[in-house]
C-alpha cells in the first residue's frame, strides 16, 4: 500500500497530493481531522467501515462517496445530511454503480419506444480475460478487488422474482441461472426450464442477443469475438426486488434478476469452501495465530488429530462433500489439503481469504475483464444495454469501471452541480450522462439495441 501511495505522489509531482497511511480500526482522530480539512472523502474501505466513516462525515459538514451498498445505518443519516446540504452518495462503481446507470439508461429507451418494462435482469461480473485463466485453476477466477469482502457477500441471502414468484436463498444455492453467449447474435432469447438436482432447480439457460446485423443494429466486432468464447454462470446477487422501486418501475413486475458472472463451474466449485466450513465467520478457539500448515488447519477446524495425513484428511472432507471428485480438486489445487504454510486469522473466512489473495491473483501481463448486461423487457419487446471491457497494460478493467464513476461524481459534486442532497444512488441524468461520457473518452463503449 505505502509503495502505491508513493507512485501515486512521484506522478503528480506539482499536484498538492500528499499521502499518509492510517490504521481506520485504531487512529479514528486522525482520520476525523483529515475529513475536516477535506470537501469530499471518498470511502473505499471495507463495508463494515462505511456506515461510521460517513457519520463522521456528516458530523464535519463533508460531503461522502462510497462504492458499497447503501447500509441502514447510512440510510438512517438521510434527514441530518439533508439539512446539512450534503451528498452522501453510495453505490458508486461498477455493481453497484454502472449497473444502475445502464439500468435507467435501457429502461429509459424502452419507455420511449412506448414499452412499459415488467421483466428486467442486470448480471455483471469481473472475470479474468479468457487469455489470463490458468489451466490448473479451476475455479476459473482471480480477484481484482478485496478477496474477503467477494467472499462474505457469497454468503448474503439472494432475493428476485422469476415469472411472478419471489425466490430467496443464499447466493451459492437454490436457482442457478446459467448464461451462454450466442454466437449467431441474431436469434431470439430463449429459456429452457431443466429439471435437475435439488440443489440446482430450476435450471435457466439464457442466450443472449446483443444485436442484430441484418437488421441494421450496430455491433462491434471485436466485442462479440469476446462474448463468442466466453461460457459463463450467473448466480443470484443480493435483493433483486428492490429494483422495482429503485428503478421506477410499476408494481406488479414478472421477472426481477440481478446476478454475478462467473466462468461456468465457479459456483459448484466455490461451494466446496464454503461446505467445509470455510465461510463462517467463527471457528475453534484452539486454532493457534501462529504459522501451520493448511492441512494442520483444517484437521482443526473439523475436529481431527493435528497429525492426520492429507489422505485421510481429504477422506474426511469427500465425505462431507458426498464425494463430489471435482470439488475435492478444488480444495486440493488451492494447496488447502497440503502443507501450504498459512497463518490463521480471525475467523475461517479470514483465513480463506488472505489465502485466496495470494494464490488468485494476477500476474505481471494478465488481464482482467468486466462484461456487464442488462435487458428490459414488455409487452413481447425486449431493450439491451452492455458493456465488455479488458484491463490494460496500465489499468485493470475493475479499476476503470469503478473509477470512472466515483472520479465523475467527486468531479461533479466539487463543482456543485448535484442538486439532491442526502443519502443518494446514481440513478440520476446529472450522474449518468457525463458517467458515460467520461467512459466513451477512454475507450468503454456501451453498446445499446431492441432485440
Amino acid at each position: 500500500m505505502e509503495k502505491e501511495l508513493v507512485k501515486i505522489a512521484e506522478k503528480y509531482p506539482d499536484s498538492s497530493v500528499a499521502t499518509e497511511v492510517v490504521d481506520v480500526s485504531k487512529d479514528r482522530r486522525i482520520i476525523r481531522e483529515r475529513i475536516r480539512e477535506s470537501n469530499l472523502c471518498i470511502c473505499l474501505l471495507p463495508d463494515e467501515f462505511t456506515a461510521d466513516m460517513a457519520r463522521i462525515c456528516i458530523e464535519e459538514s463533508t460531503h461522502f462517496i462510497s462504492a458499497m451498498y447503501v447500509d441502514p445505518n447510512v440510510e438512517a443519516f438521510d434527514d441530518v445530511a439533508r439539512e446539512k446540504k450534503l451528498v452522501i452518495l453510495n453505490e458508486v462503481g461498477l455493481d453497484p454503480g454502472l449497473d444502475h446507470m445502464l439500468a435507467m439508461k435501457t429502461i429509459e429507451r424502452a419507455r420511449e419506444e412506448g414499452c412499459e418494462v415488467d421483466e428486467f435482469i442486470s448480471y455483471c461480473g469481473g472475470i479474468p480475460a479468457a487469455s489470463s485463466v490458468d489451466p490448473g485453476d479451476l475455479l476459473k477466477y482471480k480477484f481484482s478487488w478485496s478477496p474477503r469482502t467477494a467472499v462474505y457477500f457469497l454468503r448474503r441471502l439472494a432475493t428476485y422474482l422469476q415469472d411472478g414468484e419471489v425466490r430467496i436463498g443464499r447466493q451459492l444455492w437454490g436457482c442457478f441461472v446459467d448464461f451462454v453467449s450466442d454466437a449467431s447474435f441474431g436469434g431470439a432469447t430463449r429459456e429452457i426450464s431443466s429439471k435437475v438436482s435439488e440443489e440446482l432447480r430450476d435450471l435457466v439457460i439464457v442466450e443472449i442477443d446483443i444485436g442484430d446485423r441484418s437488421a441494421g443494429r450496430r455491433t462491434d466486432g471485436p466485442r462479440r469475438a469476446v462474448l463468442d468464447d466466453l461460457d459463463l454462470e450467473v448466480f443470484p446477487n443480493g435483493d433483486s426486488l428492490s429494483c422495482e422501486k429503485e428503478y421506477g418501475l410499476h408494481p406488479g413486475s414478472r421477472t426481477l434478476r440481478r446476478g454475478t458472472l462467473r466462468y461456468r463451474g465457479f459456483s459448484h466449485g466455490i461451494k466446496a469452501l464454503q461446505n467445509i466450513g470455510l465461510f463462517d465467520l467463527s471457528g475453534p478457539k484452539e486454532i493457534p495465530s501462529v504459522q501451520i500448515a493448511w492441512r494442520e488447519y483444517l484437521c482443526l477446524l473439523h475436529g481431527l488429530p493435528v497429525q492426520t495425513p492429507q489422505d485421510a484428511l481429504e477422506g474426511h472432507l469427500s465425505m462431507i462433500l458426498s464425494g463430489d471428485a471435482h470439488q475435492l480438486a478444488v480444495l486440493r489445487s488451492l494447496g488447502l489439503t497440503t502443507d501450504t504454510p498459512v497463518v490463521p486469522g480471525p475467523s475461517p473466512l479470514d483465513t480463506l481469504a488472505g489465502h485466496l489473495e495470494k494464490c488468485l491473483t494476477y500476474r505481471e501481463g494478465e488481464r482482467d475483464m468486466v462484461v456487464l448486461y442488462i435487458e428490459a423487457r414488455g409487452r413481447g419487446r425486449r431493450f439491451q444495454s452492455h458493456l465488455v471491457t479488458e484491463g490494460d497494460s496500465k489499468w485493470s478493467a475493475m479499476a476503470k469501471t469503478v473509477g470512472i464513476p466515483i472520479a465523475t461524481a467527486a468531479e461533479l459534486i466539487l463543482e456543485g452541480k448535484v442538486q439532491e442532497t442526502g443519502v443518494i444512488r446514481p440513478i440520476t441524468d446529472d450522474f449518468i450522462r457525463p458517467t458515460l461520457q467520461a467512459l466513451e473518452r477512454e475507450g468503454i463503449a456501451i453498446m445499446s439495441s431492441e432485440l
